[in-house]
């Protein structure tokens, strides 16, 4: 039985007449926490306060006037038209249960409906500070509840056509059969949302197999259903954790056209590894799904920490049915839970670049619960398909097992599995990737092409100051449009690194790639974490644009890296040998190519490695100055930097397409 509650009938406009009522819906699942929860919103309840109203919307107590919300206050159904635009918020009742149900049909806009209150996006905030939540509420711990699914023509209720944003020329299209969910954008916004004053918001949405980040349904298809939620993307608030753009492997599989009770616990992650931990428990099941979790840069509210419901990216569609959406501060765990062992101090922490292989691996396996223990052999490490349990030293006390292994090799990349299993079988699962590329191989920035025509500077060094040998002043006055580069883009503004800037300069920008050392060595700023002389990267690239890079190359034969992102689809670069540099009338023999995969996004970058036309790591023979070219193709690219790698620690590659090695 839910708590009485507010229930107001309503239309297209703000609803004054209310009852009291009182809805049966189905039993919870869980024994509900010590105390109660803090908060609990039931989906028998449906005010429709203004967009200009405040929090006044639902039970009172939320919010519609936000940056990702553009609800006219109608209801799903009926005639549209001005102040009923496609989709909306019903009130919906199926028996003795009462629900919300959310639908934003796409972009109606493109089909003659405009701002404000288009129904493009619907999304309500709720103020956890009215329950005590501090601007930390995430990393001291949460607790969110809710039952939800993704609604069906045959589950009753209703349900508008889809207006898909940029598919007006195909129509207005029917609301497909297995339903409409949604995938995770915009830095960590979603079905269901907890956002922390003071940074980070983390996501849950329902997802269907045919769901994608955008109005083409031919286009990145989801090919998931469940349960996603910001993917795991490093130790450091991201906007870059949105669906598909971290390591894939947060996802909870069910069908989500189904009533589905979730119980999940939120906090920081005392491992380093994310920045949160996730313990997902499903439909009263005390086993939980454990995830490291990347908090992203989502935000609709300031000042205060927050719960979102909704769906909110313009490109995507999506439907959603709400029985009820809680929480309570703090990390509680369902009465009779497990609680799995954790891991603690991995090194290398997991995405990290250049690692030593002399460093190993080591992380600490702890279990918190009194009277648990971990069995040496429930401890496994998977290294690139190899199961390397064997190998692993391990010390220390049942509680608290100390594991390393010492068996890496320099110019690898590593993608493998750490699995903690206490001694009643309660698992924790991590995927860890990173590489042992050499620190000291030899690197060629790509921000530093040449200058004046063909010169160049062997070992620049980052700084702002040092012009003698630093390429940061070398900019247009310096630059030669066709005998150093070939920017075919207008002018874009400042181009960051090389000054003094200059129309059509190759655009340069700050980049989110991983810390190298060298620019730790530069100084950290002790108030925000940022080096004294940030890294960069050469972006906005377009096809046929180039540069040119000489330098004086190590003897020997070498393979060739490239750390890349791309945020589309993919792209690629070919990679050539240039004569006469310093010439207008340059020629260049074309080498090998870098096919850059789609990252997910433009602040994600990868290893690529250069290959040869049978798509084997190419292998080029130095020795002494050379310049090579760098030229883009179809599909663009932001590159970060080059690296030389000794042949003999190339991979071989069976299957003859291009290679490419990712993190």
């Amino acid at each position: 039985m839910k708590a009485p509650g507010i229930y107001c009938l309503k239309g297209f406009f703000v609803v004054a007449m209310c009852n009291i009522v009182s809805v049966n819906a189905q039993e919870s699942a869980f024994t509900p926490p010590s105390g109660g929860w803090d908060y609990l919103y039931g989906g028998d309840q449906l005010i429709v306060g203004a967009a200009d109203s405040g929090f006044s919307s639902l039970d009172g107590t939320w919010s519609h006037d936000n940056g990702s919300d553009e609800w006219d206050g109608s209801e799903i159904g009926g005639t549209t038209g001005p102040g009923n635009s496609p989709g909306g918020v019903s009130q919906v009742t199926d028996g003795d249960l009462q629900y919300i149900r959310i639908q934003d049909t796409g972009d109606p806009r493109d089909y003659g409906y405009s701002d404000p209150g288009s129904n493009r996006k619907i999304y309500f905030g709720h103020d956890m500070s009215l329950n005590g939540a501090s601007p930390t509420v995430l990393d001291g711990g949460v607790t969110l509840t809710f039952r939800a699914r993704i609604p069906t023509p045959a589950a009753g209720g209703p349900l508008d056509p889809l207006h898909r944003d940029g598919q007006q020329d195909a129509g207005v299209q029917d609301y497909p059969e297995d339903g409409d969910g949604y995938v995770t954008s915009d830095g960590g916004k979603g079905n269901f949302v907890i956002k922390q004053d003071s940074g980070g918001a983390i996501a849950f949405s329902l997802t269907q197999l045919s769901d994608t980040n955008g109005g083409n349904p031919t286009s990145g298809l989801a090919n998931f259903a469940g349960l996603t939620m910001n993917e795991f993307n490093g130790n450091q608030v991201s906007g870059s954790v949105n669906f598909g753009q971290g390591s894939a492997t947060n996802l909870v599989e069910f069908d989500p056209t189904e009533w589905h009770e979730m119980w999940i616990v939120l906090r920081e992650d005392q491992s380093d590894i994310g920045t949160h931990q996730g313990f997902i428990y499903k439909d009263g099941d005390t086993t939980p799904q454990v995830f490291r979790i990347t908090a992203g840069t989502g935000s609709d509210y300031s000042g205060f920490s927050y719960l979102a419901i909704g769906a909110t990216a313009t490109p995507q569609n999506a439907a959603l049915d709400i029985d009820f959406v809680g929480y309570k501060l703090g990390a509680h765990f369902p009465e009779g839970a497990g609680l799995p062992p954790d891991i603690r101090d991995l090194s290398p922490e997991t995405g990290k670049i250049m690692h030593a292989a002399a460093d190993g691996i080591s992380f600490t396996a702890i279990t918190e619960i009194p009277g648990q223990s971990i069995p040496e052999n429930g401890i496994t490490l998977m290294l690139n398909g190899e199961d390397v349990t064997s190998s692993l030293t391990i010390t220390g006390d049942e509680t608290s097992r100390s594991v390393s292994y010492d068996g890496l090799q320099s110019n690898r990349v590593y993608n493998g599995e750490l699995t903690i299993t206490d001694q009643d079988g309660n698992s924790v699962e991590n995927p860890i990737f990173f590489d042992t590329y050499a620190p000291d191989n030899f690197v060629f920035e790509a921000e530093d092409f040449n200058f004046d025509g063909g010169q160049f500077i062997d070992n620049p060094v980052p700084s702002f100051d040092d012009f003698d040998n630093s390429y940061v002043d070398k900019g247009a006055v310096n630059g030669t449009q066709d005998i150093d580069y070939n920017e075919l883009a207008p002018d874009d503004g400042d181009k960051i690194w090389r000054i003094p800037s200059g129309a059509n300069l190759p655009q340069t920008a700050e980049s989110p790639d991983f810390l190298r050392q060298k620019y730790i060595d530069t100084g950290i700023d002790p108030n925000t974490g940022d080096p004294d002389v940030p890294d960069y990267i050469v972006g906005w690239t377009v096809e046929e644009e180039w540069l040119n890079y000489t330098r004086t190359f190590p003897a020997g034969e070498w393979g060739v890296i490239g750390r890349f992102s791309n945020g589309g689809s993919g792209g690629s670069a070919t990679f050539a040998r240039v004569t006469n540099p310093t010439s207008a009338s340059q020629t260049t023999e074309d080498l090998g190519m870098f096919t850059i995969p789609g990252t997910g996004s433009w602040d994600r970058y990868v290893w690529v490695m250069l290959t040869d036309d049978a798509g084997q790591p190419l292998v080029l023979n130095l020795d002494g100055e050379d310049t090579f070219r760098v030229t883009t193709g179809a599909g663009g690219y932001n590159s970060n930097f080059f690296m030389l790698i000794p042949a003999s620690d190339l991979p071989v590659v069976d299957d003859p397409t291009p290679a490419t090695l990712t993190l």
